[in-house]
C-alpha cells in the first residue's frame, strides 16, 4: 500500500511541475528578430510613341529593333 501511495504523490507532483511549466511558458510574449528588412516597391509603367524625322507615327517596331 504504501509504495501505491508513493506513486500516486510522484505522479500528481510531476503531473503538477509540468502543468505550471506548460502555464510559464504559455504566459511569455513571443520573441521577435531583431533583423527587419522592410522594402517598398511601386510599379511605373509608361507608354510611348516613336516618331520619324518627318513626325510620322512609326508603328510595329520590336524591343530590339533602333534606329
Amino acid at each position: 500500500m504504501k509504495v501505491a501511495r508513493w506513486i500516486i504523490r510522484t505522479a500528481l507532483l510531476l503531473a503538477s511541475c509540468c502543468a505550471a511549466a506548460t502555464i510559464a511558458l504559455a504566459q511569455r510574449p513571443p520573441q521577435q528578430s531583431e533583423d527587419v528588412v522592410k522594402v517598398n516597391t511601386e510599379l511605373v509603367q509608361t507608354d510611348f510613341m516613336v516618331f520619324d524625322k518627318q513626325g510620322s507615327f512609326v508603328d510595329g517596331l520590336k524591343r530590339d529593333q533602333s534606329r
